[in-house]
């Protein structure tokens, strides 16, 4: 079972931050995604699960393929191909916890992984509406974070250059893709702030 982040259900009476959905979140590295994600599954009394805590988890204990992939994308800083990469995801979303709605932080890095998602979702029995949160913060924000805040415990330079080209690879014809889909609402959120204002504009946005 996938560790999950604490939480309690909200005390308010007013409608709830997420029902019975996936929020995921996108955008450029350093935009704060991960920091975000956490606190709204705190106030949102929802679990979250992360790609790189679904990787870490498969490399410590799957014996099969994906554990070796897992094991060899954890060791080298690799850019995962596509197909594994939904596979791992789908993988991490099997977890009994998340068949109420859940918290997704990572995931649509290239158009497959995007126009697979949902395929993705009715395999592994996940089949529910999605929100796709947007972070959008400037390059060189998001470089100064990356520098000057807590880094991944396995970056390096090169792998930070090249997650991020990866991000901007066709992001424009992801988003509209997104924007297409009938079971799916894009929220776009300017996450220069703080990561507390942009919480706030998260939790807006939502309810």
């Amino acid at each position: 079972m996938l560790e999950m982040d604490g939480y309690s259900s909200p005390e308010s009476s007013e409608k709830p931050i997420i029902g019975k959905e996936i929020v995921a979140f996108i955008g450029l590295e350093g935009s704060g995604k991960s920091t975000v994600a956490k606190k709204l599954a705190e106030v949102a009394g929802k679990p979250r699960i992360s790609t790189g805590d679904i990787f870490r988890k498969l490399a410590a204990e799957d014996t099969t393929e994906i554990g070796d992939e897992c094991r060899r994308v954890m060791e080298t800083h690799a850019y995962v191909d596509p197909d594994m990469f939904l596979r791992i995801l789908g993988a991490g979303m099997q977890d009994a916890a998340l068949s109420d709605g859940f918290i997704l932080d990572g995931g649509f890095r290239t158009d497959k992984e995007t126009v697979e998602f949902w395929d993705m979702l009715k395999a592994v029995d996940r089949e529910m509406p999605v929100t796709i949160i947007q972070l959008r913060v400037p390059v060189w924000q998001a470089a100064d974070r990356l520098v000057n805040g807590i880094k991944r415990f396995d970056d390096n330079i090169d792998a930070v250059v090249e997650r991020m080209g990866h991000y901007y690879e066709d992001v424009g014809k992801r988003i509209n893709f997104l924007k297409e889909q009938p079971e799916c609402r894009l929220i776009r959120v300017d996450a220069r702030g703080s990561m507390e204002e942009t919480l706030s504009k998260v939790v807006e946005a939502l309810v």
